[in-house]
Order: C-alpha cells, then structure tokens, then sequence
C-alpha cells in the first residue's frame, strides 16, 4: 500500500504506511493554493489532487507540484473528492465557488468522470451537495455522501442508505 499526503507547502509520498520511501513533492511558486483530496491511480504511476477547487493530475515521479496538469474542464464549478476508477479519474464537481481548504459548497453536485481529449462525462448527479467521494480499490463501485445518505453502485444498481453519514 502507497500513501500520499496532501501539505501545506506540497505533498508527501510514500511506499508503504509505515512510511518507508517517503519523498517530497514541493509547491513552488507558480501553484495556486497547497493541494487536497489526493487519490493513487490504480497502477500507481499518476495522482489525482484538488487545489483551489482546480482538479489536477501528477506523474509521481515529479518533483514540483508545477509540474502537475489541471484538467481542462476544471474550470467549470468546484472540484472535490478525486478517486480513480477503472475509466480514469473521477471528482466531485459542484456547481458552487471554492470557499478554502477543506470547505464543500452547499450546492448541487455531480460525480464526473475527466478523460484527456474527452468531454467529462456525468456518472450521477446530486441536488444537494456531495460531502465525499471514493471508488473501490479495483475502480469498479462508487461511494458517496451527500444529505440524503450514503450510495454506492455494484454493476448497474445504484444502493441508498439514508442518514446523516460524514465520509465515503
């Protein structure tokens, strides 16, 4: 298991979780706001992360966040919660503005899933706001919160648990 941890002044990478093989990744100069939310490919190679309520994604082998490339379409509303599903990666887009780190827009929300040279498609949508996000470790089921409850998808279905539940 590899960990990431998001910084104020960059990120941390990992090999395990006891935390051999630690590294830095430094925010220099040009990066916007210090990064949140990071979420592993599942080959390992890529990380997904928000700033600013920009989405962006980065090799792990890069030294800088600088180095990192910000999905074409985040301009449009506020990314949360990136995770990476066997398509690719997917966040949470709110139609609301950033208000700071660690703040969730009281909006209405989607999950959407980012290919390069591709128009982002809607995997599902939400009209209030979606409190987390998290795909399965192979890429397949979705899990979210948002004030309804809690949903998850297994193949087709899409399941419900209402309540007031805090993390995906």
């Amino acid at each position: 298991a590899k960990m990431a941890i998001a910084e104020m002044d960059g990120m941390a990478l990992f090999d395990s979780i006891e935390g051999r093989g630690g590294r830095a990744i430094s925010l220099d100069g040009a990066s916007a706001a210090p990064p949140e939310s990071p979420a592993w490919s599942l080959d390992g190679s890529t990380i997904a992360y928000v700033a600013g309520g920009a989405l962006y994604v980065l090799d792990v082998t890069a030294s800088s966040l600088d180095e990192a490339i910000e999905v074409a379409d985040s301009r449009n509303g506020t990314w949360l919660s990136p995770a990476f599903t066997k398509d690719g990666v997917s966040a949470v887009r709110s139609s609301g503005e950033w208000h700071g780190i660690g703040s969730t827009p009281d909006d209405a929300a989607s999950i959407v899933l980012v290919e390069p040279g591709k128009d982002p498609s809607v995997l599902t949508e939400s009209s209030t706001p979606i409190l987390s996000f998290a795909a399965s470790p192979d890429g397949v089921s979705l899990l979210w919160v948002d004030h309804a409850g809690i949903h998850w998808t297994a193949g087709d279905s899409v399941h419900h648990i209402p309540g007031d539940f805090v993390a995906a």
